[in-house]
């Protein structure tokens, strides 16, 4: 996302371009030989945290510029988000304004690819907000063949179509049946459906099952990693040499300010810390990928390992976590081995 990985550096410390050089890097180091896709999540107006406040013309301009960035990076694949607006409340309808800049991005996009000499792009469009419930299945289709209408004919056709499949952060409840709905609905119009919020759900095959072609996870991996941290933090507590990470990533949480965009409706608190205790553990998991990378949180983390047990193997120990949740999406979406099949390899 533009938060993640922006002009500004985002909250990882990439640019787009340093972001993709590291990627390459890795793919030398590990000597890949599969396609590897870099790609941007909710490109578009306000969608950057730092951004809320700009008008609309601001905004635009500013979404052009990133996506204008990502693609001189190398991005191969654009997530066109045009659905938020600091007017329009949660769950409200998408205003046609939305269907405008959506169509008006996609056509930047592709004009300035085709100046610059760049090989082809996929794309993927909102149709609904990701946290305003979802809509009606009509409506999401209605969405998709008015923005059809307004594309130049010439203009690629989006391959996939974000939509809400029941899902949110703190409600993993997939509805296997409105999935299946969209999925029939999208194909008729030349696009695959991708759900929102994917992370925590438990009957992840039933996402290919019902023909869902892509989902998106992010928050489940920090919640892996923190927790991993986590235990490291309680072993070095135990051998009484506490270094008061849990304590540091809330103080920097409460410092950064973005866990407040995760408070449910009713909730106040004017610390994190005075949250209950339940709801404070379940924000720190997810929103911990705000701070892990910011210089503060990198030391303590270097204190951390030193104090657990050593760098190589405390480090080890979160990445196995990683890897283990990752592989029950790969093994779900039926990715296991992939890289052997696009190769031709039996």
């Amino acid at each position: 996302t533009l938060n993640q990985v922006g002009t500004d550096g985002g909250y990882t410390g990439w640019t787009p371009a340093t972001f993709v050089q590291f990627v390459g890097q890795q793919v030398r180091r590990v000597g890949l030989q599969v396609p590897v896709l870099v790609g941007l999540d909710h490109g578009g107006p306000w969608c950057r945290d730092s951004a809320q406040a700009h008008p609309p013309d601001v905004a635009l301009r500013q979404a052009e510029h990133a996506i204008e960035v990502c693609l001189l990076a190398g991005y191969t694949h654009l997530h066109i988000d045009a659905t938020l607006d600091a007017t329009r409340p949660d769950g409200a309808a998408l205003p046609a304004d939305v269907l405008t800049r959506t169509a008006a991005l996609v056509a930047h996009a592709e004009a300035f690819r085709l100046r610059q000499s760049l090989p082809p792009v996929s794309y993927e469009v909102s149709a609904e907000r990701e946290s305003g419930g979802h809509l009606d299945a009509s409506a999401v289709e209605g969405f998709v063949a008015h923005l059809r209408e307004r594309l130049d004919p010439a203009l690629p056709t989006p391959l996939f179509t974000v939509a809400n499949v029941g899902t949110d952060l703190l409600s993993p409840a997939f509805d296997a049946a409105h999935a299946r709905t969209l999925v029939h609905r999208m194909a008729a119009h030349g696009t695959f459906l991708k759900g929102h919020f994917t992370d925590f759900v438990s009957d992840l095959d039933r996402y290919p099952a019902v023909g869902v072609a892509a989902a998106n996870v992010g928050p489940e991996l920090a919640a892996a990693e923190y927790g991993r941290l986590h235990l490291l933090a309680l072993t070095a507590r135990n051998r009484n040499r506490d270094v008061q990470f849990e304590q540091t990533i809330v103080q920097s949480l409460e410092e950064d300010g973005r866990w407040r965009k995760w408070l449910l409706p009713g909730e106040r608190a004017e610390k994190l810390r005075h949250l209950p205790e339940a709801r404070q553990r379940q924000i720190v998991e997810t929103a911990s990928r705000y701070v892990l990378g910011t210089p503060r949180v990198a030391r303590l983390r270097e204190r951390l390992y030193g104090v657990a047990g050593g760098a190589e193997e405390a480090e080890r120990f979160v990445q196995d976590e990683l890897a283990r949740t990752l592989r029950r999406y790969a093994q779900a979406f039926g990715l296991e081995g992939l890289g052997a099949r696009l190769l031709g390899v039996r």
